[in-house]
């Protein structure tokens, strides 16, 4: 029996265990699960470490493309959607099991319904005869067992096992590993990313004092399937309490994407807030490097940033720039392009680059970015921010890699992508209720002008919901 169908029939008994007990009313919250913010829910049970409660979230989004495709919205490169709206839905039950001085368990069972509607998305991933997909699948059956006191050596529940399907996000930005699902084409809600478990995880976590470590298999929930493994080992380290700094070593064991079939990759990354007197300056940065014999040569992919945040000014304005990139193929080789993996969207900007470019054009291949960003909050629960992209290619190239991993052939004698500016609004109106709004546009360079054709400027607008309980 695959360890996939263990940890399904795991998690419902134990989940099942924990609904013969009485009945009351507590709350409780679950933070990292979806994108808002701390939240206390409804708890069918509670008695010290048994916990059982059912959890739900609501999204939906509605886009309005303006010059779709810089007014060419069928092109060499592929067609770009003008109008649609996006639904997803995730009804989920999840519980913990105190064992007596022996640590705790918990497991979650959850499943995501997705929709698209009104016509073809942004990227083009629903083509007809699938222009509204709607599709209802598992997201997460896992059962995680934590060691509470059990080894002195280590922090309060500093050990940690699980397995099954669950999201699993061991750096923080989300450069390499953050989304282990597709979303979008048959899929539905390509922008909304509701799917974002692992199919199948194998994880162990340990923390001691500063020190983090895991050491994790996982394979991706993708559409289509690859067949894709890897092993991987994460650590982090705080040097101090203003400064960190991190490796993560991921083997790709299988895969049917050939060049990813074998691949190594070596992450080292920090963070520093350096001035014990300036406590709002920040520096961080990310450097990974990808080898696979004759197919991957010493492929990169990076980041540096600085940032200062004026706390005791009105508004409390963050000003932050960031340099990223992420090496091409160049005219005549096949082995030095960067394969972005898994990442994810953990804030805006991070790791999908643009509204307009990241969404709907590419993805981290080939790719140079300038970004400029001011945050804004001029009420504990309204953020503002924008955001100013500057985009080339790394390499003159033939080909580009859309976000729907289809390679589209040119002739391109630019570098220049272009330029982008987003304005995003957060209300965070309560703890189960979240609304954004967001306005883009995007002025083409002669390289994205060569790739579609098209020469006006994109505008984008975009309002999402997110309710949760």
């Amino acid at each position: 029996m695959k360890l996939f169908t263990v940890l399904k029939i795991g998690a419902a008994i134990l989940l099942a265990v924990l609904g013969l007990g009485r009945f009351g009313t507590a709350y409780a919250d679950d933070p990292a699960y979806y994108n808002l913010t701390d939240l206390e829910g409804l708890t069918i049970y509670k008695e010290g470490d048994n916990e059982l409660r059912p959890t739900f979230s609501l999204e939906t989004a509605g886009f309005q493309e303006v010059n779709p495709g810089w007014g060419k919205r069928k092109s060499s490169y592929g067609e770009f959607g003008k109008h649609w709206f996006e639904l997803a839905v995730t009804p989920g039950i999840q519980g913990s099991l105190g064992l007596g001085g022996f640590g705790k368990l918990a497991a979650r069972l959850s499943g995501v319904y997705t929709f698209t509607g009104g016509g073809l998305d942004g990227a083009g991933t629903n083509p007809p005869p699938d222009t509204h997909p709607s599709t209802f699948l598992l997201e997460d059956a896992y059962l995680r067992w934590t060691s509470g006191d059990v080894f002195p050596f280590v922090d309060k529940d500093g050990i940690e096992i699980s397995a099954g399907a669950q999201r699993f996000r061991p750096v923080g930005s989300g450069f390499l590993v953050w989304s282990g699902s597709s979303n979008g084409g048959t899929r539905g809600a390509f922008w909304l990313g509701a799917r974002r478990a692992f199919e199948n995880t194998g994880v162990l976590r340990i923390r001691k004092d500063g020190f983090r470590g895991d050491f994790f298999y996982i394979t991706p929930h993708d559409n289509p399937d690859t067949n894709t493994d890897v092993l991987g080992t994460n650590l982090e380290y705080d040097i101090t309490d203003r400064t960190t700094i991190g490796f993560m070593y991921l083997n790709v064991l299988n895969s049917r994407r050939v060049r990813r079939d074998g691949l190594n990759v070596f992450n080292f990354r920090g963070n520093t807030a350096p001035l014990a007197s300036l406590p709002g300056l920040q520096f961080n940065g990310e450097l990974a490097l990808e080898e696979n014999g004759k197919k991957v040569n010493s492929a990169l992919g990076g980041y540096v940033g600085v940032a200062y945040e004026f706390a005791d000014v009105l508004w409390k304005p963050r000003v932050s720039y960031r340099f990223a990139g992420f090496s091409g193929d160049k005219r005549g080789s096949t082995d030095k392009a960067f394969d972005p993996l898994f990442y994810g969207q953990s804030d805006w900007g991070t790791w999908f680059q643009g509204e307009i470019l990241g969404n709907w054009v590419t993805a981290n291949s080939n790719l140079l970015s300038w970004l400029l960003r001011l945050e804004l909050r001029p009420v504990e629960s309204v953020t503002l921010n924008l955001l100013y992209f500057h985009f080339n290619l790394a390499q003159f190239t033939t080909t580009e890699v859309s976000r729907d991993d289809v390679v589209h052939t040119v002739n391109v004698n630019s570098k220049n992508l272009g330029d982008e500016v987003n304005f995003a609004v957060d209300w965070e109106v309560n703890k189960h209720l979240l609304l954004t709004g967001v306005y883009g546009f995007n002025v083409p360079g002669k390289a994205a002008r060569a790739f579609t054709g098209g020469s006006k400027v994109w505008n984008h607008f975009m309002l999402y919901t997110g309710l949760r309980f």
